[in-house]
């Protein structure tokens, strides 16, 4: 969508209960509804807002990036899904730039993320190198920060652990065979 004549069309598709998948050239969620409601003159956006709030369902950023095992490209994702307090972010135009946090606490109840969220996904499973997820990341000193409080808590072993030795411990009488519990 590059115009806001072709967006209008869009939004009313959406508005009669068409399902509408298209693409919108945006770095991150939040600029995508950014870009949706500055494309209508000044005297339209606040009912553009609305519109916006009611016909969107949910806006998926991505980001593909090299693999860390060279072999092709992992996708970034950011996802904003739209929830009652969403559509109200978008309506208010001063709470729209709060979307970006909302999503980030959002992520364990609705699924939302944020790229960073993603990118830290992606570097602790070895998909993607520490150099290209910072080099991706929507705020690299952030990200940065976060990788180190990350590896410092990985390196402390909690003392209500067991060891790998002492797991293999087990009391008397306990066993892992549970055949004498099946009927004969």
């Amino acid at each position: 969508m590059r115009d806001s004549e072709t967006i209008d069309t869009a939004m009313k598709a959406a508005e009669t209960g068409h399902l509408l998948v298209s693409t919108l050239h945006t770095p991150d969620a939040v600029t995508t509804v950014n870009r949706i409601v500055s494309m209508f003159p000044p005297e339209e956006q606040e009912i553009a807002r609305l519109r916006v709030s009611e016909a969107l369902h949910a806006v998926v950023s991505q980001r593909l990036l090299p693999r860390a095992d060279g072999h092709g490209r992992a996708a970034a994702l950011e996802v904003l899904l739209v929830t009652g307090t969403v559509r109200d972010m978008i309506r208010e135009k001063d709470r729209t730039a709060s979307l970006h946090d909302y999503i980030r606490e959002s992520r364990e109840q609705y699924g939302m993320q944020t790229f960073d969220q993603h990118l830290m996904d992606l570097l602790s499973d070895d998909i993607v190198t520490y150099e290209t997820a910072l080099a991706a990341s929507s705020n690299p000193s952030d990200f940065q920060l976060q990788v180190k409080t990350l590896r410092r808590r990985s390196r402390v072993v909690p003392a209500t652990q067991p060891t790998a030795a002492q797991a293999d411990v087990k009391p008397a009488g306990f066993t892992d065979d549970l055949s004498g519990m099946l009927p004969k």
